[in-house]
Order: structure tokens, then C-alpha cells, then sequence
């Protein structure tokens, strides 16, 4: 068979044989300029038909340069395919971003935006309904930590915008309502308050390994992740007899962490997904969220006895041995605890509880008994006494209290005696 000729004359274009036996087209187009294809191809008739398919694009007025036709493609493909995980990455290597800001801003979105559905789902597909689903999701499932969510929310909304005016994917940022920084009504708030019966029942219904720690979520009003990230370095007058001071001085979260090959240092990639793999794991951080978290609590006499006696049986002698793990002696993950701390719940009769419903039980405990609101408030770890009322719940049996009381001032009880002053109607 007789090889094609390398050249052919064509009314438009032209296309040549290369020395690899490929074939090569190009053209001059309506600007004057060379363009060629921007590919080779293995026969003449392949180079001849993208010819014919630039020349219907001149003939139609509708032709721009291939190259600026590939870019635009590029880009195309590039917002159908920029989920919002990516654009935080691409936000967080921002050459103005110093390495410092960027761990920071890095850490609240773990927190608040990476370990959720969210992180998935296409830029161009995340509208301000799906972002205030997010919000609202936040809200509930942490009502403790509004600056925490608040800041997460703020750099999102960063983030968003750096799609919008550098990358240009989108044309404008949908991280932005009216209310945004302010939580909605959490619906923890529905249940009741538990009892000093029940927090002592769960405490006691966990088993020995898990009283003491369930205890310092009630009797200290520790945070899950403070708990967790506790140390035996924290724990001030271990070593006597007299009040154990507990110093919040970190914080545990759960983030996500992409699964790195140990031999070649690169990420595992799922193969159904094309995705590196991911994991989930416990953080310390030396840092707690906020400057007024950093607190001195003074454990109850009781429970600093106890709590005593599980650091010696329990936790290591080294000064950052964890006072709470796993029975292999491993960092227990908050929804390890979670699912540790059911069995105390089912043994009081309250399932419906949840590790935050014990902070709440330590402010009420405080303030209906007397704690100034001040000094709860530092107890607490809150930045302002609004935050300790934003959940604060009064003892059972507020509402008939408070309906006793209003009852004695529309009818006061009054008793009549001969020495009353009062004149005789007869």
C-alpha cells in the first residue's frame, strides 16, 4: 500500500506529515495568525476534519482561537469539578496567607466545614440555601462553641470569595444571610434539665474505667474535647490530700486526615472514588478556642478522690499522659466516648442525653445555687455572661416556682388581729 503523501493542498489549512508518521493540521485564521491542532493524529483524515470543523466556526461568525477555546474548557471543567474541599486548599496556599494564619484558618474549617457533607459537593452547585442547611447543621450539633462556628463561617465565606473574584468560577459568594452569626434556638434546650439522681446514676452506670471522667464533665463542666485532651500535667495536687485544681489548657477535635502511603510518603488514593483517602482522627491542640476557655476549676472534694485514685490505676506517670483512653492505652475518640457513655445513660433512664447536656447541669448547678454570675461565667470558660445564659436552665420545678411566687403577689396572704390599727365598722 502506498504511503500518504506528506503534503496536500487545500482551499483552506494544510496539513503535513510529521517525521513520526503522525499528521499534523493548521491554519491561518481571522486574526492572521497560524493556529494548528491542538493535537496530532494518527491519519490525514482525522487532521483534515478538525480543518472542516474550524472552518463551519469561521463561516458561522462564531470561531475563537483554539487555544482560547481550550482554556475556556479548562476552566469549565475546572468549576464542574472544584468541590468546596478543594477550593479551601487552593484558598489556604494563597501566596499573601502567612503559614501561621493559614493553619489556623486551616483548623476551623476541619472543625466546622471539612468533616462534613459539605466539603464534597460541587462550588458551582452550593447555593445560600445549602449553605444555611450547613449553618444550621453547625449550630445544632455544636451550641457550645458560637465563636468557633462563627469563625469557621467567616473564613468559608473567604474562601468563597477568593472563588469568585480570583479563581472566577462562580459569579457570587452565596456564604452570606441575614443571622448568620446568630445560633439558632438548639433543641437540646427542649430537654429536660438532668438531675443531680441522674448525673450521679450515669456516672456510676458507665463502670469504673469511665466514672471519673463522667464525673469531671458534670462536677467541672469540661467540654468533650477538653476532657480528652486532658493530661496528667493539668491535674494540680494529685500528689496530697487537699483540693485538686483541673487547668484547661488544650482542646481534642476530630478532623479529617488524608491517609498517607508510609513507604512513599504520598496519599493512598481510593480507586472507586479517584480520591485520596481519608481518615478520621484526634487532634490536641496546646491552644484552647478561646482566650477565656484557658480556666482553674477546682474539682469537688468527692470527686477529686476518685479522680485520684484513676490516675493511679489509669493514667501513665509521664506529665502528658492522657487521663482518658481506650483500654489499649490509645487516645479515645469522642465518638468512642459517646458510645462508652451510653451504657450510663440507659442506666439512669435518660438516652436522650448528651455529653454538652453536663455542661449545661454544671452552670444551672451554679447559678441556682448561688454563684455569682460573674464567677460561673469564668468557671465556665465563657468569653461573657450571655453565653452562660444563652443555655442556662433552671432547676425541675422552675415554672411552679415561679407561678407560687406571682400567686403570693396577686393574693398576698394577710392574717387580722385585734392591735391590726384598723377601725371598728360597728
Amino acid at each position: 500500500m502506498s504511503k500518504e503523501k506528506s503534503r496536500t493542498r487545500r482551499t483552506f489549512g494544510a496539513v503535513r506529515e510529521l517525521p513520526s508518521g503522525r499528521f499534523q493540521a493548521k491554519y491561518t485564521g481571522p486574526d492572521g495568525k497560524w493556529h494548528k491542532a491542538p493535537r496530532t493524529y494518527d491519519h490525514r483524515g482525522d487532521a483534515e476534519g478538525w480543518l472542516n470543523t474550524e472552518r463551519k466556526l469561521i463561516d458561522l461568525e462564531v470561531w475563537t482561537p483554539p487555544t482560547q477555546r481550550a482554556e475556556e474548557a479548562a476552566k469549565s471543567a475546572e468549576r464542574a469539578n472544584l468541590t468546596v474541599q478543594d477550593l479551601c486548599a487552593r484558598w489556604l496556599q494563597s501566596p499573601h496567607l502567612k503559614a501561621s494564619s493559614a493553619d489556623s484558618h486551616r483548623r476551623m474549617l476541619e472543625l466546622r466545614v471539612l468533616n462534613t457533607d459539605l466539603a464534597d459537593e460541587p462550588v458551582i452547585n452550593v447555593d445560600r440555601l445549602r449553605i444555611a442547611e450547613w449553618w444550621a447543621q453547625v449550630q445544632v450539633e455544636h451550641p457550645d462553641t458560637s465563636p468557633t462556628n462563627a469563625y469557621a463561617f467567616r473564613r468559608l465565606r473567604t474562601a468563597f470569595q477568593y472563588a469568585v473574584e480570583v479563581l472566577e468560577v462562580i459569579p457570587t459568594n452565596p456564604v452570606k444571610f441575614k443571622g448568620a452569626a446568630t445560633p439558632p434556638r438548639p433543641k437540646v434546650r427542649d430537654r429536660p434539665l438532668v438531675t443531680v439522681d441522674e448525673a450521679k446514676a450515669i456516672a456510676e452506670g458507665v463502670g469504673p474505667d469511665m466514672r471519673t471522667p463522667v464525673e469531671l464533665l458534670f462536677w467541672v463542666g469540661l467540654r468533650l474535647g477538653e476532657l480528652l485532651g486532658l493530661q496528667r500535667r493539668d491535674l494540680v495536687g494529685l500528689s496530697g490530700t487537699g483540693p485538686v485544681t483541673v487547668r484547661v489548657r488544650r482542646d481534642a477535635e476530630r478532623i479529617t486526615k488524608t491517609v498517607v502511603d508510609e513507604t512513599t510518603g504520598e496519599p493512598v488514593i481510593n480507586l472507586t472514588t479517584g480520591k485520596p483517602k481519608t481518615k478520621q482522627v484526634m487532634v490536641v491542640f496546646d491552644i484552647p478556642k478561646t482566650e477565656a476557655a484557658n480556666r482553674d476549676v477546682v474539682v469537688p472534694s468527692a470527686v477529686a478522690d476518685r479522680l485520684r485514685e484513676h490516675c493511679k490505676k489509669r493514667v501513665g506517670k509521664a506529665p502528658d499522659s492522657l487521663v482518658v483512653t481506650t483500654k489499649s492505652g490509645r487516645m479515645m475518640m469522642d465518638t468512642n466516648f459517646r458510645s462508652r457513655l451510653d451504657m450510663g445513660k440507659r442506666a439512669a433512664g435518660r438516652e436522650d442525653m448528651t455529653p454538652h447536656d453536663a455542661r449545661r447541669f454544671y452552670g444551672t448547678m451554679l447559678v441556682t445555687n448561688g454563684t455569682p454570675l460573674e464567677d460561673a461565667r469564668r468557671l465556665m470558660g465563657h468569653e461573657t455572661v450571655a453565653q452562660l445564659m444563652e443555655y442556662q436552665r433552671a432547676a425541675s420545678g422552675y415554672e411552679q416556682r415561679a407561678a407560687s411566687m406571682l400567686d403570693r403577689l396577686i393574693s398576698p396572704e394577710t392574717t387580722t388581729s385585734p392591735t391590726d390599727g384598723r377601725a371598728d365598722d360597728e
